[in-house]
């Protein structure tokens, strides 16, 4: 009866397993516990998502504002207006001048 098993393996046989079980559950204790301290707990992480939300916003707010605002002011177009007058003025004089010199 070679089948059968003695009562001393079916024993070496349960603490074999124990053996390879702690072993097991001992590396999977280390892994959770290097995963653990190399996360980041929820609240921080909360509190960081917050601070990128309101910089979103506030970035999201200006560039609304900006889009708002025309391209060319009244004032801006005035000066620009004034500043090709006395350009053309100037050309006109310099032209007469030119002219008259001959």
């Amino acid at each position: 009866m070679s089948n059968d098993i003695t009562t001393g393996e079916l024993d070496r046989r349960i603490r074999d397993h124990e053996k390879r079980s702690a072993a097991e559950h001992q590396v999977i204790h280390d892994r959770i516990s290097r995963v653990s301290s190399e996360s980041v707990q929820v609240d921080v992480h909360t509190e960081i998502e917050n601070e990128r939300k309101k910089e979103i916003e506030e970035v999201k707010r200006r560039v609304s504002a900006l889009e708002a605002r025309p391209g060319i002011t009244l004032g801006r177009a005035v000066v620009a207006i004034t500043v090709l007058v006395g350009i053309l003025g100037l050309l006109i004089q310099a032209y007469t001048a030119v002219k008259g010199a001959k």
